[in-house]
């Protein structure tokens, strides 16, 4: 008995280890902790299910995939049965089985969790409508969104007539999605605001505020005596019962800032110039599924001027890739830089959106698992007419969307 003790005590403690080393995102030393559980527990429902998302998150989707398996065939109980087969049905999509992810969370009880999830697969089936409707279940789990509500303004929920209203959109989410929801602002217009302010993230005021349909944009904060309503930015396609994507160029960028990079850069007129971005921001815990090899992507594109477009990178810069990362001081750089190249090719950042939003000819390399904008089946997307999207095949395998580049460089 004394013996047991000790044992259950050890499994207690290399529980909340594993629990400690999970939330300070060392999913690695997480996943080998809890598999040193299952040796001593094999049958333990609770160590398989957490073994499998400390598998996931630390990508071997494989691993993840047996344990959650195996914790669906020895559990029985219907609550832990109904969290097993939503994450089973998250490790599947990020296996490339996109179909059977879906019938899984069609088979589940609806909560805001699975609501959630089928509204990607809805994004991906060309349902726009009906994937934000979903999407919006979002943020009441914090997976979407993210706006801090003011305190005395009411929001705006698609039902309140807006003539000779005044509304502020509260932007939310990365700079990426900044650039994605700002295109909305005037339909908020063509319902009759009279005026439609936005919050933004202090480094992308200068860039957005030119966008048709905003008035004034600043960091904030917000007076609120100005406004009647306020909504935030990813609830837009939603509140307005957006149906169809207008994939049209809405940012240009500043002509003194293009005056000044052509020459500072000065490029060749007898080669064509690529701008290119391998890797998001570092804090997003998804970043490392979206990082791009540089190295291959610069042996493909060798034919080319290659200038990077890359911020806060540690990795060693190929000999055929002009560095800026200490020039670009501002997203209106990058704009200016993006105007004067001939196309981009970037991984999942917002310099895709940015490109799209311009109207740049911009190929996108994206996970198995693409964002929202990526997911619909196909190269095209509906977010913006000149982006070219090329998915991986197999998680953590670039060689294929890598190597089909060249097809589309030319067109």
């Amino acid at each position: 008995m004394a013996q047991n003790d000790q044992n259950m005590n050890l499994e207690q403690m290399m529980d909340f280890a594993a629990s400690i080393l999970f939330k300070e995102k060392r999913f690695d030393l997480a996943a080998k902790q809890v598999d040193i559980l299952l040796k001593l527990d094999p049958t333990s429902t609770e160590a398989m299910f957490n073994g499998a998302r400390c598998h996931y998150y630390n990508r071997d989707y494989k691993r993840a995939l047996e344990l959650i398996k195996k914790a669906d065939f020895f559990e029985s109980g219907p609550g832990n049965k109904h969290d097993i087969q939503l994450e089973k049905a998250l490790i599947l999509s990020w296996l490339g089985e996109h179909r059977q992810a879906y019938q899984i969370l069609n088979s589940l009880e609806e909560d805001d969790r699975v609501l959630f999830n089928l509204g990607w697969h809805m994004l991906r089936q060309g349902k726009i409508k009906d994937g934000f409707e979903l999407l919006e279940r979002g943020r009441s789990i914090n997976v979407w969104g993210g706006a801090t509500a003011p305190k005395t303004i009411v929001q705006y929920d698609g039902t309140q007539p807006l003539s000779k209203k005044s509304i502020v959109i509260i932007n939310e989410g990365g700079n990426g999605d900044e650039i994605i929801f700002a295109r909305f602002a005037k339909y908020l217009k063509q319902l009759g605001a009279s005026r439609v302010d936005m919050l933004a993230s202090k480094q992308m005021v200068d860039l957005l505020q030119d966008i048709d349909g905003i008035d004034s944009i600043s960091a904030g904060p917000i007076n609120e005596d100005d406004s009647d309503f306020w909504v935030p930015s990813m609830s837009l396609p939603y509140v307005l019962g957006i149906d169809e994507i207008d994939g049209t160029p809405y940012i240009k960028p500043k002509q003194h800032k293009i005056d000044e990079w052509r020459d500072r850069l000065i490029l060749n007129p007898d080669r064509k110039h690529v701008g290119v971005r391998w890797q998001g921001g570092p804090l997003f815990e998804y970043d490392q599924r979206r990082t791009l090899p540089i190295d291959d992507l610069c042996r493909v594109l060798q034919r080319y001027s290659l200038i990077s477009l890359q911020k806060e990178s540690d990795d060693k810069y190929p000999d055929n890739l002009r560095n800026l990362e200490n020039s670009i001081r501002s997203w209106d750089d990058t704009a200016a830089i993006i105007h004067l190249m001939d196309f981009v090719v970037t991984s999942c950042t917002a310099v895709a959106h940015l490109a799209g939003a311009m109207g740049k000819k911009t190929i996108v390399i994206t996970p198995i698992v693409p964002y929202f904008t990526w997911a619909e089946k196909g190269i095209r997307t509906p977010w913006y007419d000149s982006v070219t999207v090329l998915s991986q095949m197999t998680p953590y395998h670039w060689c294929d969307a890598l190597s089909s580049i060249l097809l589309f460089t030319e067109k």
